[in-house]
């Protein structure tokens, strides 16, 4: 499940290198995410990262239906049971608030909210 607000429904997704969350620091077609999600299932070491693990099976994203491209899946360096994704937002992503999606095995997880730059 992707990790939310309970009370914005917005997703723990920063804009990367920022360590700001997408209200603070909307996010813009292009920009990579950091998104933190839980249960993704098992992992093996990376053969593009050394030192990190990635999922072993692959997890898609969309971002309003879009998909995106996942440029890391894995474990979140240095906290037990949380997975850390790299996710690219799509050129077609929207202004405005957009609904974040995962999906593994085929297993859809909650959405949460993520806010693209006009």
């Amino acid at each position: 499940g992707l990790l939310f607000s309970p009370l914005t429904g917005e997703a723990s997704a920063l804009v990367a290198g920022t360590s700001l969350l997408t209200s603070q620091q909307p996010a813009r077609p292009g920009d990579v995410l950091e998104v933190y999600a839980t249960g993704l299932g098992p992992l093996s070491a990376s053969p593009l990262y050394p030192g990190l693990r990635e999922t072993v099976q692959p997890v898609t994203v969309t971002i309003d239906a879009a998909p995106a491209t996942v440029l890391f899946s894995g474990a979140a360096p240095g906290v037990a049971g949380l997975y850390q994704l790299n996710v690219q937002v799509p050129a077609s992503a929207l202004p405005g608030i957009n609904k974040l999606r995962l999906s593994v095995a085929g297993r859809e997880s909650n959405e949460a909210d993520i806010t693209i730059a006009p």
